[in-house]
């Protein structure tokens, strides 16, 4: 007996069945539209993103040698704001929409007001932001749809032809009282947008409907199975890692998150003006607060498109996996190399759609070796930067960072944040951390919450634990203190006059 869950976005699609019986977590995932194509903004059509779908789940049964009578309950996340209008039959009436590289862009001005209700306050309204563009731009298909939904509601319909979320998913549509966890009536009111065309709002673990005759064709699955509703992508990996028992979690996808679990009191502290966000956490009245650093992917692009371009065609993962062996030459530091990588704007703790790249200290002698070293050094103070705000907010010392996502398996990136930062960092033998996460919620919405404890077994006995090293960790607290954390403050006067 399996439980399947499935972490979907515009690139790519994980998929992992739970063993109910030892824990033991199968997974199969794959990339279908190169990242820097979404970069640029080519359309994604929805239809892409389920047949993608269809391809993992069937790859996964195959690989390993699982029936599909076995998966006795399903549920979907998605760790990417990205959004599908549908019709009244479901059917989408526009290619995948994510008008926000950076969720910073255009967006000056922070309310705090809107933020003590929908924690996202005027930066980060992803689903509100693409809902007002969808309008604006297609008013004819507007005017025929009848559910906006995020990437991972969509597919649930497919699924099982029903609609429903969690609020940890909700919130990121900006339109939900995260305090009430329901859609708020002043917001919609202030947005222009009607409930009905958003999704009901369901605890994760309920059934929200059972795999269709059509889908389960489709798919290979059992008819009838149950589908259950998840939460969002941030949520169900928090999940997988059981956030209690870490400081933080750091989740290493399309966007690169870093979250913490805030009490009811600790929640509201924090600043809209840093670009944090807020959702609530499952079962319970804490809050998950993420950290977002959007320029993660676009700098690692870059660097490749630009310095390594034999590799510029295949999945990043594949790319950087390729690059580690020789970066491991160059020494801490880059040989003086500095390189603020804010190619799209920054991200927390200080959100600036203004900032830009800066590569400081070139040399002769500096190769691109050393541009790529820099770029995963400049990462890394990024996130130093992040967890210093964080412990000063909570006033919690942060011990320990679990990592997921599939940049998790670049060794030396998680390496060099270890030792930049001086936290160990957990990394499971699974990186598949939402996928899990959903599979466990089926599990437990399927009277199975012991598959938790199995799981955790199972991948704390084959994970890696990357702890700082005491002369690197020197380096790099030097590097960090004396110039890299007033490289931003330098230049931030000058950037709004590039733009």
């Amino acid at each position: 007996m399996f439980f399947l869950g499935i972490d979907v976005s515009i690139s790519r699609v994980e998929a992992v069945a739970l063993d109910s019986k030892t824990g033991k977590a199968h997974t199969a995932s794959e990339e279908f539209t190169p990242l820097a194509n979404i970069l640029r903004n080519k359309p994604v059509q929805p239809r892409a993103a389920w047949e993608k779908v269809v391809a993992v789940v069937g790859k996964l049964l195959r690989e390993q040698r699982i029936k599909g009578d076995d998966i006795v309950g399903i549920a979907v996340t998605s760790t990417e704001d990205a959004w599908v209008p549908v019709g009244e039959n479901l059917e989408p009436l526009h290619p995948i929409i994510n008008i926000q590289l950076s969720p910073f862009d255009s967006l000056s001005n922070h309310d705090n007001d809107l933020f003590k209700i929908n924690g996202r306050g005027e930066r980060i309204l992803s689903g509100v932001n693409n809902l007002e563009w969808f309008r604006r731009s297609e008013p004819e298909a507007y005017s025929r749809m009848f559910k906006w939904l995020g990437l991972a509601e969509y597919i649930g319909a497919k699924l099982t032809g029903a609609v429903a979320t969690d609020a940890a998913a909700a919130a990121h549509y900006g339109m939900l009282d995260i305090k009430e966890r329901k859609w708020s009536e002043l917001l919609m009111a202030r947005f222009g947008v009607k409930q009905e065309h958003l999704p009901e709002i369901a605890p994760p673990g309920e059934v929200m409907g059972r795999l269709t005759r059509r889908a389960a064709a489709e798919i290979r699955l059992k008819q009838d199975t149950p589908v259950i509703v998840a939460s969002s992508g941030p949520a169900c990996a928090a999940v997988a890692c059981n956030l209690a028992h870490c400081s933080c979690l750091n989740v290493m996808a399309e966007n690169e998150l870093l979250l913490t679990r805030l009490s009811a009191d600790q929640a509201f502290t924090v600043n809209p003006a840093d670009g944090y966000s807020l959702e609530p956490h499952i079962g319970g009245s804490d809050y998950l607060a993420i950290g977002m650093l959007p320029f993660v992917v676009p700098t690692y692009l870059w660097v490749i498109e630009n310095f390594f371009p034999n590799l510029a065609g295949r999945p990043l993962g594949e790319a950087l996996a390729s690059l580690q062996s020789k970066v491991d030459l160059i020494p801490p530091g880059s040989d003086g190399l500095l390189f603020l990588p804010h190619l799209v704007g920054s991200g927390t703790p200080k959100a600036d759609p203004h900032s830009r790249g800066v590569i400081v200290g070139l040399r002769p002698d500096h190769t691109r070796w050393h541009i790529y070293r820099a770029a995963l050094e400049g990462v890394a103070y990024e996130l130093r930067a992040n967890l210093q705000t964080i412990a000063k907010a909570t006033g919690r010392e942060i011990t320990t960072i679990s990592a997921q996502g599939w940049g998790a398996e670049n060794r030396v990136a998680v390496q060099i944040k270890s030792d930049a930062t001086g936290i160990p960092f957990a990394v499971n033998s699974v990186n598949n951390g939402s996928a899990c996460g959903a599979a466990l919620l089926a599990a437990k919405g399927l009277g199975h919450a012991e598959v938790a404890e199995l799981y955790r077994v199972q991948a704390s006995r084959t994970g890696a634990v990357y702890s700082p090293n005491v002369e690197r960790k020197g380096r790099y607290s030097m590097m960090y203190t004396r110039v890299y954390s007033d490289l931003y403050n330098s230049l931030e006067e000058v950037f709004p006059k590039l733009s």
